[in-house]
């Protein structure tokens, strides 16, 4: 099968929270991310359903940089987690997608 994916997804340790719809933000594991998306692992049947649009806040500890919140969509659930489409992503975002990508972001304690 022929590789889709628009961007090179890098391997990640970082937390991120996501919340949807009426639920309680949630606290999920990143797996990979790239500049089109991310891979979240969950460990709990809470999850979005495919097509569902969420807010992902990546967890990450960047000198001179702030959290901050991705609208995305949901593409695909399978037993391991979520995978999600970053939308309407704005310069901004993508400057700071950039610098989690080069620095690999370090992990950061969640009170």
């Amino acid at each position: 099968m022929a590789e889709r994916r628009k961007y090179k997804r890098e391997d990640v340790f970082l937390d991120a929270e996501v919340s949807w719809s009426d639920q309680d933000k949630v606290i999920m594991q990143v797996r990979d991310i790239c500049m089109g998306g991310v891979y979240l692992e969950a460990d709990n049947n809470r999850l979005p359903s495919e097509g569902a649009e969420i807010d992902v806040t990546l967890l990450v500890h960047i000198e001179g940089e702030e959290f901050h919140t991705i609208k995305s969509r949901v593409t695909r659930v399978d037993s391991d987690g979520i995978a999600l489409k970053f939308i309407n992503i704005d310069v901004r975002y993508l400057s700071f997608l950039e610098r989690v990508l080069d620095y690999k972001a370090t992990k950061i304690l969640v009170a």
